[in-house]
């Protein structure tokens, strides 16, 4: 039921968003069964899929998930103006090179945090006095 719903809030999505059917930054009337009706379904793979290296990448990279939350939206806006900037239409391509370089900034950032013990601060401060009395 949840893929039936998910491909029936993707349609509408399509059909109904106008010109911006593709901003997801909110919920809208447009996609909010596709945004919905996601929930359950990728719930529902996670946890039947039996997982290969890349699912045991991700997991890895789940210690980190606050980093990674915290830079990745501000890094792939970044990304995106700059690559609209440089003249890059292609949607496809926009999407792809934003994903994979705000993905890659992340881990930098998460790399720089585990070389640099005080930029652990920046992103876990209530954490830091407890890490200095052990």
């Amino acid at each position: 039921m949840s893929v039936a719903l998910f491909a029936l809030g993707c349609i509408v999505q399509a059909n109904f968003g106008g010109s911006t059917w593709f901003v997801t930054d909110m919920m809208t009337p447009t996609d909010v069964l596709a945004k919905l009706s996601s929930i359950p379904l990728f719930l529902y793979l996670f946890s039947h899929i039996k997982l290969g290296s890349v699912g045991n990448y991700f997991i890895d990279c789940g210690r980190y998930s606050l980093i990674i939350y915290l830079v990745h939206a501000p890094a792939a806006s970044v990304i995106r103006i700059v690559l609209q900037k440089l003249g890059l239409e292609s949607y496809v391509l926009l999407v792809f090179l934003t994903l994979i370089s705000a993905w890659c900034i992340s881990l930098l950032v998460v790399r720089l945090v585990q070389n640099i013990p005080w930029l652990s601060l920046v992103f876990n401060p209530y954490q830091y006095p407890h890490r200095k009395q052990k």
